[in-house]
């Protein structure tokens, strides 16, 4: 009984990590795709500005 309470916690808190760091990867291709899109804009900027003069 005690080793099947054991086994069941131990699967909780392997779940609980996998979830933890899926999140984490989650925010951090989140954060790329921001960085591109304002790298983007900067560069559609410094285009339009070379364009306009």
């Amino acid at each position: 009984v005690m080793n099947e309470k054991l086994n069941h916690c131990v699967e909780l808190i392997e779940l609980l990590s996998t979830h933890l760091s899926d999140k984490h990867h989650i925010r951090l291709e989140w954060m790329i795709i921001i960085l591109i899109m304002v790298e983007v804009g900067f560069e559609i900027i410094h285009y339009v500005d070379r364009y306009l003069s």
